[in-house]
C-alpha cells in the first residue's frame, strides 16, 4: 500500500484547518443588535410600519458613518400585531440568544406593558412611542418616546374649557390600555376645570358605533372627544358625523394616520386634533432634509411616529458615541439629562424618562 498516498488528504485536511484558525470568521458580534417590536399587521398596522421606517432611516444613516463604537447596527424586526401576547414571545425569542439587542424600540401601550418584564429582566433599554401612564412604573430600563396620556390630558382640558368653552363632554375610548389611560387623564383634568364628562369605551374591531353614539351623545353635549387607533377610529369619527351632531367633534395625533384619514374622509374635516409640531411642508432645514430623505428612501410622506422614532433613535446613538457604551442603565441617565437636542421639527428635552416634543392644536383641512 502507497503510504505517501494515504498521507496527502491528511496533511491537506490539517492545512485547512490550520487556515481556517488565521482567517477571522464573521459572526454575530461583530454587530450591535437594536430590537423593534411593531405591529406590521392588523388595526395598528400603518402606525408600526411608519415607525419603523424611521428607525430603519436613523440606522441606515448611522451605519453609512460606520456605525456604532466601530460595529454596524443590525435590526431585529417583528411583527407584535399588536397582541400583548405576540409581544411576549417576540421578545423572549428576542433575548433568548447570546446576541441580545441593547436597544428594544416598540409601539402600542398594551403590547409594550406586556413585554416590559423581559426587557427590565434582561436590562436591555426600552423606547417606546406610548401613551400610558403605567410605562414608566416599576421600571428602570425605560424611555418614553411619546407624550403621556397625563400630558395629553393637560392640553385637552386647557383647550376644550379655555378656547372651546366646553361644559359637557362625552368622551368614546377605544378598549383597550391606551384607549384607558388616556381617558382615566382627560377625564379627571377636564373635571377639575369643571367639565361634566361622560366616557364610553368601544371595540375597534366593530366598526358599527350608531347605536353607542346615539346613546351617548345629547342635545347638551358641547363637544365630543374620540380616542382610538386605525379604521376604527376612522370609523367612529365618521358615524358621529352621520349621526348629525353639531358640535364640536376633538382627536390627538393618531388620527391624522392613513388608514383613519382613508376611512374617515371628509368627516374630519374642520376637526381640531392635538398633534406633535411636525410639518412636512416646513420650510425648516432640518425638517426639509429629513423629509427628502425619507421620501427618497420610502416613496412616501413620514408621518408623526416616524419622525419620532428617528428622532429618539438619534439621540440614543448621539449618546452611545459621546459616551462610548450600550450599557443599559448608563444610557438611561444620559438620555435622561438632555436638555437641548435639536430635533428634526426643533428642540427636544428629556424629563423623568420622557422625551419632550413641541405639540400644538391643529386644525384638519
Amino acid at each position: 500500500m502507497n503510504r505517501s498516498y494515504l498521507g496527502v488528504p491528511v496533511v491537506t485536511l490539517m492545512v485547512a484547518l490550520l487556515w481556517s484558525g488565521c482567517v477571522k470568521q464573521p459572526n454575530s458580534m461583530d454587530t450591535i443588535k437594536i430590537g423593534v417590536i411593531v405591529p406590521l399587521t392588523g388595526n395598528a398596522g400603518v402606525l408600526g410600519d411608519y415607525a419603523l421606517k424611521g428607525v430603519q432611516l436613523a440606522v441606515e444613516e448611522q451605519n453609512a458613518k460606520g456605525g456604532l463604537l466601530g460595529k454596524k447596527i443590525e435590526l431585529d424586526i417583528q411583527d407584535s400585531k399588536g397582541d400583548p401576547k405576540e409581544g411576549v414571545s417576540v421578545v423572549k425569542n428576542m433575548v433568548s440568544g447570546d446576541h441580545k439587542p441593547f436597544l428594544i424600540y416598540s409601539i402600542v401601550s398594551g403590547v409594550t406593558l406586556a413585554l416590559k418584564p423581559e426587557t427590565e429582566r434582561n436590562k436591555i433599554l426600552l423606547m417606546s412611542a406610548v401613551g400610558t401612564d403605567k410605562f414608566l412604573e416599576n421600571s428602570q430600563f425605560t424611555i418614553r418616546n411619546y407624550v403621556s396620556a397625563t400630558t395629553i390630558g393637560q392640553n385637552l382640558a386647557s383647550y376644550l374649557t379655555g378656547t372651546l368653552k366646553a361644559r359637557n363632554l362625552v368622551i368614546f375610548y377605544s378598549n383597550n390600555e391606551y384607549g384607558s389611560s388616556v381617558k382615566d387623564a382627560v377625564k379627571k383634568l377636564c373635571e377639575a376645570q369643571g367639565l361634566q364628562v361622560s366616557a364610553e369605551p368601544y371595540d375597534e374591531n366593530s366598526l358599527d358605533y350608531k347605536s353607542l353614539i346615539a346613546a351617548r351623545v345629547g342635545g347638551n353635549t358641547d363637544a365630543i372627544y374620540v380616542i382610538g387607533i386605525g379604521k376604527g377610529l376612522g370609523t367612529m369619527f365618521k358615524q358621529v358625523r352621520e349621526s348629525g351632531y353639531k358640535g364640536k367633534i376633538v382627536g390627538d395625533q393618531l388620527m391624522n394616520a392613513p388608514d383613519v384619514v382613508s376611512v374617515a374622509g371628509e368627516a374630519l374635516k374642520g376637526i381640531p386634533y392635538l398633534d406633535f409640531a411636525f410639518e412636512t411642508n416646513s420650510t425648516n432645514p432640518s425638517t426639509k432634509a429629513f423629509v427628502d430623505a425619507f421620501r427618497k428612501r420610502f416613496k412616501t410622506d413620514p408621518r408623526n411616529f416616524s419622525v419620532i422614532a428617528y428622532d429618539g433613535t438619534k439621540m440614543l446613538f448621539g449618546t452611545v458615541e459621546r459616551d462610548k457604551t450600550i450599557d443599559g442603565e448608563k444610557l438611561v441617565n444620559a438620555l435622561n439629562a438632555i436638555k437641548d437636542y435639536q430635533g428634526v421639527f426643533g428642540p427636544v428635552f428629556v424629563t423623568d424618562r420622557n422625551v419632550n416634543y413641541s405639540f400644538h392644536i391643529k386644525e384638519w383641512q
